[in-house]
């Protein structure tokens, strides 16, 4: 948690999906085009993406317009992808993330601003008032908020962090759940003030899992059955080698298998970095070994920004940025894979870029995967001449292939739920 408050993470992706084996495939030509997202102009700090099973995007940005000074947070929605709306100003302030509850047609929208921790919902386009979960107060800031929805009851769930930055600094992590009509009072998951939570994931069965890095570089998660009292701390990764440690995490609940996974940024001392993945036993709560899920990307960095699963879908789907400084290699990536398998790597990038849509290390970007499996792909144009942000639609992930990766890129086993393929 403690790099993800004082870090800006440069985010460029790359995608992998766990399905069923099929002859080696090749990515189609993307569905849409590059449209720009309503008519904002200027820098962008960060954005996020969500959809709706109806067909609705949306897209909360920060950034500084052109001509000014202020940072600020947006939201824009358009149900086509072509057409947008005008940008909406939310807040001054950031670290935005979307939920969507399809079950509902609701979208939530929880950021951090004006010292506070904020909650809108929006329902066909229709932004609601702002409801306030937390303030600052005094040198204690809240910060880093997460949210993720119940998809059978509506209910929501969120995370944030109350951090007092005045040495020696302290960051305590604290919780709430929405009933549809209000916030329940702010507390720790864990009931200890000095747990570090980092990350909550909500099945569609009442479930909620709560994780984190602790002081030790060591990933840890709490489980609750009815989404109010959690149990005792799980330990997901153990000690790693010296010079190894994880970083930035993120949990999901996945409907085509019933239970949670985590990806973490797993750091390799002194310059790369790997996305591990972790499955959790819904039966033992005993979490699987960490799989490398960048086998035959780059000798570089490279860290997770989203992991997603729909019902109905038999793959995950995850990003992560790709960068390696010796080769000066920036590409935003998508890849699938499956228990026994990963697929050939999509400069996802390119798609982009043919429409004078340019990547660069400052680029910041966002992925989401639909009802459908469709892939969405959103960039903030932070170096582009045309500053702004971009919105594109991508065919559907193709099944991964056995054996070779792509161009000389070594083969390697992929074990999930205690399987391994060779």
């Amino acid at each position: 948690m403690k790099r993800q408050l004082i870090s800006s993470v440069l985010v460029t992706m790359s995608f992998f999906a766990l399905t069923s084996g099929m002859e080696r495939p090749c990515w189609a030509t993307q569905t849409s085009p590059p449209v720009q997202v309503t008519d904002y102009f200027g820098t962008v700090t960060e954005v996020t993406l969500g959809v709706e099973d109806n067909g609705r995007i949306h897209v909360v940005w920060a950034g500084t317009p052109d001509g000014t000074f202020d940072y600020v947070l947006y939201y824009s929605t358009s149900t086509d992808g072509l057409t947008w709306s005008p940008a909406y100003l939310l807040s001054d302030g950031g670290h935005a993330r979307i939920a969507v509850d399809d079950v509902h047609d609701r979208v939530h929208i929880i950021y951090a601003g004006g010292g506070k921790i904020n909650h809108r919902t929006v329902v066909n386009g229709v932004v609601s008032p702002e409801t306030v979960l937390d303030v600052q107060v005094d040198d204690v800031f809240v910060v880093a908020p997460e949210i993720d929805v119940d998809q059978s009851s509506g209910d929501a769930y969120a995370l944030w962090v109350r951090a007092d930055f005045v040495y020696p600094a302290t960051f305590v992590p604290v919780y709430s759940h929405w009933d549809g009509t209000s916030w329940s009072a702010p507390a720790s998951p864990s009931g200890d003030d000095n747990d570090m939570w980092d990350t909550i994931a909500v099945g569609d069965d009442g479930t909620v899992l709560v994780a984190g890095v602790d002081a030790y570089d060591r990933v840890k998660a709490i489980y609750s059955t009815d989404g109010l009292t959690f149990g005792s701390i799980e330990t997901v990764s153990g000690s790693y080698p010296p010079g190894e440690e994880d970083g930035d995490i993120w949990a999901i609940w996945a409907p085509f298998d019933q239970t949670f996974h985590i990806v973490t940024d797993h750091f390799l001392y002194p310059g790369s970095s790997e996305v591990y993945h972790f499955v959790r036993d819904p039966a033992s709560g005993a979490w699987s070994a960490p799989e490398n899920l960048t086998v035959g990307s780059t000798d570089g960095w490279s860290a997770p920004r989203y992991i997603g699963s729909v019902a109905g879908v038999p793959y995950l789907y995850a990003s992560w940025l790709e960068v390696d400084t010796l080769a000066d290699f920036v590409a935003f990536q998508a890849r699938t894979a499956n228990a026994s398998a990963l697929g050939e790597i999509h400069t996802v990038g390119d798609d982009f870029a043919d429409f004078n849509v340019g990547m660069g290390t400052t680029t910041r970007f966002a992925s989401f995967l639909d009802a459908n499996g469709t892939p969405h792909a959103a960039v903030g144009a932070y170096e582009n001449v045309s500053l702004g942000v971009f919105y594109q639609r991508l065919d559907a992930p193709p099944a991964p292939f056995d054996g070779i990766f792509a161009d000389g890129f070594e083969s390697a086993g992929f074990s999930m739920w205690s399987l391994t393929v060779q």
